[in-house]
């Protein structure tokens, strides 16, 4: 059988623990199974540790150090002569990242254009997010992205026709199926003295996340007589800590809302094991979600 080579842009993504990360590793693990694809994983200078062993032997590493996207600009060329000597068949970009010329058939992967739609950055930044992405989508041959709504997105504002743009939704890992539920009852009594049902709200703290109208709504539950604690998980600056606190504050929400701060995939997969944790999730999820 002659295997399609596919090589994957890890570059810029190894160093977080985000979404994108978590759909790299998962889309990696999955790929490297097929008996009909040889996997390349370019990743930077140093990086084939951060990749799980059986990663490691399909990784190649790129001279330089790419932390954030815009420094990819700097290392197409050692992009491309690699890509070249592993005679690659398809290249994927598992996030919006920059390329300058298409070298083979490639696809991109754009999640969604949240930072274009709310303008969440500066404007130098939103810029040069703007173009890098309608760049992206023009020189890929095929546009992925996880929803039909960012999907409306990417054809709206890249101005991509619809036929360029499939939708191929994110799946669930068997981490997600297989734990006990009363042990993660007690795990979760025992962090933060929740023994109740509870609202999980999973994705971090940033603006676009939307946690005022959340918080509102909880509020507005509590009003129509549904009292639950709430636990926020993810990451959060400083000035985004504050301002969720104070918003907790206003709307008398002290005794409902946890910070659990960053939680790992392990201790994510317990809250979501919880009883009627995650289907409480994806409630509160379309309430909030609603009134945006």
């Amino acid at each position: 059988m002659t295997q399609t080579r596919v090589a994957i842009n890890a570059i810029t993504e190894l160093n977080g623990k985000f979404g994108v990360h978590t759909y790299l590793m998962g889309l990696a693990q999955e790929l490297r199974k097929s008996a009909a694809i040889e996997l390349i994983l370019l990743v930077g200078e140093g990086q084939k540790s951060l990749l799980p062993i059986e990663l490691r032997p399909h990784s190649r590493e790129i001279a330089g150090s790419a932390s954030r996207s815009f420094w990819q600009v700097f290392h197409q060329s050692r992009i491309r002569r690699v890509l070249l000597e592993e005679r690659i068949d398809v290249y994927h970009l598992p996030n919006t990242l920059p390329i300058l010329w298409k070298m083979m058939p490639t696809v991109v992967t754009i999640h969604d254009l949240t930072e274009l739609r709310l303008r969440k950055y500066g404007l130098l930044r939103t810029a040069y997010r703007t173009f890098v992405n309608f760049w992206a989508a023009r020189v890929a041959d095929r546009v992925l992205t996880v929803s039909e709504n960012s999907k409306t997105d990417i054809v709206e504002l890249l101005q991509v026709t619809p036929d360029k743009v499939s939708v191929v939704y994110e799946g669930v890992e068997d981490r997600f199926r297989c734990l006990d539920r009363d042990k993660c009852k007690a795990y979760v009594a025992n962090k933060f003295g929740v023994a109740s049902d509870f609202l999980l709200a999973p994705g971090g703290l940033a603006e676009n996340k939307n946690i005022g109208n959340l918080l509102l709504a909880l509020k507005n539950l509590g009003a129509d007589g549904v009292s639950l604690p709430l636990l926020l998980t993810g990451h959060g600056s400083d000035k985004q800590k504050r301002q969720i606190r104070r918003t907790i504050c206003d709307l008398g929400l002290e005794k409902s809302v946890i910070l659990t701060g960053y939680v790992d995939d392990r201790e994510l997969t317990s809250y979501l094991r919880r009883e009627f944790g995650g289907g409480l999730s994806l409630a509160i999820r379309g309430l909030w979600s609603s009134s945006n």
